[in-house]
């Protein structure tokens, strides 16, 4: 299906998680430096503007890609994205980052989406990456949008269509025996409500 099919259905300053749906497109990362590839969609002067949006520091412009993190790869990515206009496609570029990268990722993108307005459309099998990020979730089956649900990540109807997180799994189980503990999210939020119980 066509990705401007989905981010017709998002409203700026919206983050949207879709379900059930595979979008394949890559952005290869062509040019010796990352400022060559940027440069094919921008000025040097936007360029700065933006990379400085995303708190990245300007001595990356310099650098080729293969010197670059994940971290690093995934706001370029981001960069490239913005610079093209305020639709943002998270194409499972939090695959390959480590919980402190997803984490700073996703306080990147929750600015840019409430404080600057854009739509991101996130694809990705990564709950957690969504936890505090999505305001809505589409369910697509058969190429066609059969559902939109709120971003309540313990409602049950959820995981008919992707694998239920451990944190959720684990209070589920708690509150299924009887046990009064809210609906957690966060790890270390859960550990404390265990040790209050």
């Amino acid at each position: 299906m066509e990705l401007n099919y989905y981010l017709s259905n998002i409203e700026y300053g919206e983050a949207v998680l879709i379900l059930g749906s595979k979008y394949n497109k890559e952005i290869s990362i062509k040019g010796n430096t990352v400022k060559e590839f940027l440069l094919q969609v921008a000025t040097e002067r936007r360029i700065i503007q933006v990379i400085k949006m995303l708190g990245i520091q300007e001595d990356i412009l310099n650098l080729n890609y293969n010197d670059l993190s994940n971290l690093d790869v995934a706001l370029v990515v981001l960069a490239y994205q913005l610079l093209k206009g305020k639709d943002l496609v998270i194409n499972f570029l939090d695959v390959l980052l480590n919980y402190k990268e997803e984490q700073y990722l996703k306080k990147v993108l929750n600015k840019l989406v409430h404080q600057y307005k854009v739509k991101l459309a996130v694809f990705t099998n990564n709950m957690n990456f969504c936890f505090h990020l999505i305001d809505r979730i589409i369910i697509v089956e058969d190429k066609e949008i059969k559902k939109y649900l709120s971003n309540d990540f313990y409602n049950l109807e959820l995981y008919n269509y992707i694998d239920m997180p451990e944190i959720i799994r684990f209070v589920s189980i708690l509150q299924a025996k009887g046990k009064k503990i809210d609906n957690y999210l966060d790890m270390s939020e859960l550990i404390k409500g265990i040790y209050r119980l």
